[in-house]
């Protein structure tokens, strides 16, 4: 299964089943432990679950695990070029797409921090 399928798949499904498991919004605030465990248990490609974590668990996850910043932008750069940063993560339906969305909610959510795409040493 190539990247695109799999972050489609975390985008469909992940947000109805964390809210059913562990409650919530359904799209952020889990932890990797819940993500991982969910990604398992519903058996979808695991080889992109950075993305499903950043997606859920928000940006120090991915940082306390070793990733730079650099490598953070390059894949909110590439949620945001497949239209996955708009308001169709967690199945809105209204379509509608760009840092207005997803990545927008991190952003007023505090959890992308002063996010500026260095190197991550500061």
């Amino acid at each position: 299964m190539n990247k695109e399928m799999a972050i489609k798949k975390y985008i469909t499904t992940l947000p109805g089943a964390l809210k059913s498991r562990y409650g919530g919004s359904g799209l952020s605030g889990y932890t990797e432990g819940q993500v991982v465990t969910t990604v398992q248990k519903l058996k979808l490609n695991q080889e992109y679950i950075n993305y499903a974590l950043l997606m859920f668990c928000g940006k120090k996850v991915l940082i306390d695990n070793g990733n730079t910043s650099d490598n953070l932008l390059k894949m909110i750069e590439y949620l945001d070029s497949k239209g996955y940063s708009g308001n169709n993560i967690g199945a809105s339906g209204d379509g509608s797409n760009g840092f207005t969305g997803f990545i927008g909610r991190l952003f007023e959510a505090g959890d992308m921090g002063d996010f500026d795409g260095g190197d991550g040493d500061g």
